[in-house]
C-alpha cells in the first residue's frame, strides 16, 4: 500500500482536480485516510526495533483513525475548536502577536520563517493546548520532525528519530494539569480522561500539535505572497484589518495542503468513475480550489481545509490567528521587505511551505561597514541619484589600475570592459556616448523594431508550447530576450553556442568592488567572448543596430575596440530583460486566475506596467560613490565611501518614478526597449495560457549577488482551444 501511494504521485493523469469529485470523496464514508500503522509493525517486526510511540500516536489520534473511533475523538475535540470557542483567545493571541513582533525587531538578520511565524505558533498553540513552555526553537523542530509522519515510506532511520521526538514532545505536556487559577482552560485542562473518555489527551495534544503546524505554514505562505504585492495591499491591512472575504482569498490560493489521499473501502463510483477496493485517490487540493473559485457562485469557496469526517479541526483557530496577525504586522512593519531573491520553499507532494523568507523591517538608511552605506529612504535615494556633482558611479577603472599595479597582473581586458560600461562613466565621455545610444534607443526610434518583437515573442510561445517540461526562461524570457536584443544592439559571434554558454558571466561586471582572483577569472571569459564578437550582418536586419550606428558616428573618445566592449557590457545588462520577463509571469501566476485573467489585456499590462515593473524589475542595487565628505539623512558619509541603493525596499510602493531602471544621468539607456517588449510579451503570454501554473518545486532562483531573478520556472501549460 505505501508503495502504491508513493507511485499515485507520479502519475499526474490520475491526480483529480475537479472539485466536485474531490468534494465527494472526502465526505464519502467508503473512502478512508491511508493507514500507516500496517506498515508500521512490519517495520517493526523486521528490524526488531519498537516504534511503539508511533503505534501508540498513531491509533490514538483521529487522522489516523478508522470509524467509530474516529467519530469519537472527533466529537470530543469539535467542541474546543468552534468558532465561538476559540475566539476567547483573541487576547492571549495579540499579546503573543505583539511578543513576536518585539522579538523580530531585536533580530539582526530577520526571516519571518524562524524569527516570527514558528515562535508565534508555538506561544499561541502551546497555550492552547496546555504546554510547559521552554526551548520554542526547539519545540517547533521537534513538531515539524513529528510532521513528517504523514509522508509515505519513511525510513526506519527517520522513522527511530520520530519516535524518540514523540517521547521528547511529551515532557513538555504537564502530568496533570492544574485547573487553579486558569483563567482560561486549555485543551489538556478541559480534556482529561474522567471528562472524554474516548480521547487519550495527551496523545490527541501531542497530533493537535503537529497538524496545527500547518497554521505556522500557511502565514509565513501568506506573508510571502502579500510581500510580493503591491505595496498598497499591505497598507490597506494596516489600515482595515483583513475582511473575511480577503482571509478566504488568500487561503483558497495559498494552501500549504498541496493533496489530500484516501483510499477506497469498497467498489464505489464517484461522479461517474469508478474505483475499486483498494484504488487510492490522489487530489490535488490547488487545482480544485482554482476550479471551484472559478465556477462557483461563491468566489472563496475552497477546500483548502479539506471537507468531511477528516476536515480541518483546527480552521477557526488558524483563521483567528491569521486575522489578528496579519494587520497587528502592518500597522507595526508598515515598510517591511521581502528579499524574494532568498525565499526557500519546501515542496513535498502533499505539503508546501516557505522554509526561508529573508526581510528588511524598515525603510531607514544604516551604516553596514567602514566603507559601506545602504540606502533605503526614497527621499534620500532619488536626492542621491539626481545629484551627479556630489554622488558619482563608482570609480571601478582607478581600482583596477591599483590593482593591477599591487599585484603585478595584465588587468587589460577588465580595464577595456571598465572603462566602457556606462555605469561606471561619468564627465563628457560618458555624455558623448550616452547621447549617441540614446539615439538609437530613444522612444522615437524604438518603433523601427515592433515587427522583430512581435515575431520573436510569438515564436517564443511556439517554442514554449512544444516542450514536454516548458520552463518559462529557458523556453521563453531566454528567447525573447537573445533574439531580440542581438539584432538591436549588434551582437554577432563566429560561434553563436558557445557565445550564448559564456554571455551570462557578463552580468557579473555588474558588481563593482570584485576581488582580484574573481576579477582574473572574469578577464579571461572577457576575452574568449571578445575574440568570438564578429561584425553584424545588417542586411538581415530590419532596422541598422547600435553597434553599427556607433562605429560610424563621430565618437572621437571611443576606438573600434570600444565600442565592442560597450556592446558586450550593454548585452550583459540586457539579460535584466529575461529577468524581469520571468519575474513578472511568476508574480502575476501567483495572484491568481484573476490575474492571469486580467495580465491577458494588453491595456491592462500598458496601464500596471510601472507598478509590474517596481514589483519586479531584477535589479537589487544602484551604486554611488561619495565625491566629498557629506552627510545623507543622519548619516555621515566621507569622500570615496560607497552608498548602496537598496531597490527591493525603494521601489515597494512606488509606481510612476519607481528606480528600477535609475535615474537621472545614469537612467538605463533600455528603459524604453524594455518596457515595449514587456507590454507585448507578457499580455500575449496570458492570452495564449490564462491558465498556466507554476510547479512549486521548478521554480529555482539565480544565485546572483546584484540581481532578483529566476534559473528556472517550470510550469503546467493549459492553452486555451
Amino acid at each position: 500500500m505505501e508503495t502504491d501511494i508513493k507511485s499515485a504521485f507520479h502519475t499526474a493523469g490520475e491526480i483529480i482536480g475537479d472539485p466536485q469529485m474531490v468534494s465527494e470523496i472526502l465526505r464519502s464514508t467508503d473512502f478512508q485516510v491511508p493507514q500507516i500503522e500496517a506498515h508500521i509493525i512490519a517495520l517493526q517486526e523486521q528490524s526488531g526495533i519498537s516504534f511503539a510511540n508511533i503505534l501508540q500516536l498513531t491509533r490514538s489520534t483521529a487522522v489516523f483513525q478508522k470509524n467509530p473511533a474516529h467519530l469519537a475523538t472527533r466529537r470530543a475535540i469539535a467542541p474546543f475548536f468552534t468558532a465561538k470557542a476559540v475566539k476567547i483567545w483573541t487576547p492571549t493571541i495579540d499579546a503573543a502577536v505583539e511578543k513576536a513582533i518585539g522579538h523580530l525587531l531585536t533580530v539582526k538578520d530577520p526571516d519571518l520563517v524562524t524569527d516570527f511565524c514558528d515562535p508565534l505558533f508555538i506561544t499561541v498553540f502551546g497555550q492552547i493546548i496546555g504546554l510547559k513552555m521552554a526551548n520554542l526553537n526547539r519545540l517547533s523542530a521537534v513538531i515539524k520532525s513529528i510532521g513528517r509522519l504523514s509522508q509515505p515510506m519513511l525510513s526506519i532511520k527517520v522513522l527511530k528519530q520520530i519516535e524518540a521526538e514523540i517521547q521528547e514532545i511529551d515532557t513538555y505536556l504537564p502530568k496533570a494539569p492544574s485547573l487553579r487559577s486558569a483563567t482560561l482552560l486549555s485543551f489538556l485542562q478541559t480534556s482529561q480522561p474522567n471528562e472524554n473518555p474516548v480521547l487519550d489527551p495527551r496523545d490527541t495534544s501531542i497530533w493537535l500539535l503537529v497538524a496545527g503546524y500547518t497554521a505556522s505554514q500557511t502565514l509565513g505562505f501568506i506573508l510571502s505572497d502579500l510581500l510580493q504585492r503591491e505595496k498598497g495591499v499591505w497598507m490597506e491591512l494596516a489600515k482595515k484589518g483583513l475582511p473575511a472575504e480577503v482571509l478566504e482569498d488568500l487561503i483558497a490560493r495559498l494552501p500549504s495542503t498541496r493533496t489530500l489521499v484516501r483510499t477506497a473501502n469498497a467498489s464505489v463510483q464517484v461522479s461517474g468513475c469508478p474505483f475499486h477496493q483498494g484504488d487510492i485517490a490522489v487530489m490535488d487540493v490547488i487545482k480544485a480550489n482554482e476550479q471551484l473559485r472559478t465556477t462557483s457562485a461563491n468566489s472563496n469557496a475552497h477546500l483548502s481545509f479539506g471537507k468531511g469526517a477528516h476536515k480541518c479541526p483546527g480552521a477557526e483557530v488558524s483563521r483567528l490567528l491569521l486575522t489578528r496577525t496579519l494587520p497587528a504586522m502592518a500597522r507595526a512593519l508598515p515598510h517591511l521587505t521581502l528579499h524574494r531573491e532568498q525565499v526557500r520553499f519546501e515542496v513535498r507532494p502533499m505539503v508546501q511551505f516557505p522554509t526561508h523568507l529573508p526581510v528588511t523591517l524598515t525603510n531607514q538608511s544604516e551604516r553596514q561597514s567602514a566603507r559601506l552605506i545602504e540606502v533605503r529612504s526614497f527621499e534620500e535615494a532619488r536626492q542621491v541619484v539626481n545629484d551627479d556633482k556630489n554622488w558619482g558611479p563608482p570609480e571601478l577603472e582607478p581600482h583596477l589600475r591599483a590593482l593591477a599595479d599591487r599585484s603585478g597582473r595584465n588587468m587589460d581586458t577588465a580595464l577595456q570592459i571598465a572603462r566602457n560600461a556606462m555605469f561606471f562613466m561619468s564627465g563628457p565621455r560618458h555624455a558623448e556616448i550616452r547621447r549617441a545610444v540614446a539615439q538609437s534607443l530613444g522612444g522615437n526610434r524604438i518603433g523601427l523594431w515592433d515587427d522583430l518583437i512581435a515575431q520573436q515573442v510569438s515564436a517564443a510561445l511556439d517554442h514554449l508550447e512544444s516542450k514536454a517540461d516548458p520552463d518559462l526562461i529557458t523556453h521563453f524570457a531566454d528567447p525573447i530576450f537573445r533574439n531580440i536584443m542581438k539584432p538591436v544592439l549588434g551582437v554577432h559571434s563566429s560561434d553563436h553556442t558557445q557565445f550564448d554558454a559564456l554571455a551570462p558571466v557578463l552580468q557579473d561586471v555588474l558588481e563593482p568592488w570584485l576581488r582580484l582572483r574573481e576579477l582574473e577569472r572574469l578577464q579571461l571569459k572577457f576575452e574568449e567572448i571578445l575574440n568570438l564578437m564578429r561584425p553584424p550582418d545588417e542586411a538581415t536586419l530590419s532596422a541598422p543596430s547600435i553597434l553599427s550606428q556607433l562605429l560610424s558616428a563621430d565618437l572621437p573618445s571611443f576606438t573600434e575596440a570600444d565600442l565592442k566592449a560597450l556592446i558586450l557590457v550593454l548585452y550583459g545588462a540586457s539579460f535584466n530583460l529575461s529577468h524581469t520577463i520571468g519575474n513578472v509571469l511568476h508574480h502575476v501566476i501567483l495572484l491568481g486566475a484573476d490575474a492571469r485573467k486580467s495580465a491577458a489585456d494588453a491595456a491592462w499590462v500598458d496601464q500596471h506596467l510601472e507598478e509590474l515593473i517596481a514589483i519586479c524589475g531584477s535589479p537589487k542595487y544602484i551604486y554611488r560613490m561619495a565625491r566629498t565628505a557629506q552627510t545623507l539623512g543622519q548619516i555621515s558619509v566621507n569622500e570615496g565611501e560607497t552608498l548602496r541603493l537598496q531597490l527591493p525596499v525603494l521601489n515597494r510602493g512606488q509606481r510612476a518614478g519607481n528606480l528600477a531602471f535609475g535615474h537621472g544621468l545614469h537612467r538605463c539607456v533600455g528603459a524604453a526597449l524594455t518596457k515595449k517588449i514587456l507590454r507585448v510579451a507578457i499580455p500575449k503570454f496570458f492570452d495564449r495560457f490564462p491558465a498556466a501554473r507554476l510547479e512549486p518545486s521548478g521554480v529555482v532562483t539565480y544565485p546572483m549577488s546584484q540581481t532578483l531573478a529566476y534559473s528556472h520556472l517550470f510550469c503546467t501549460l493549459q492553452p486555451t482551444g
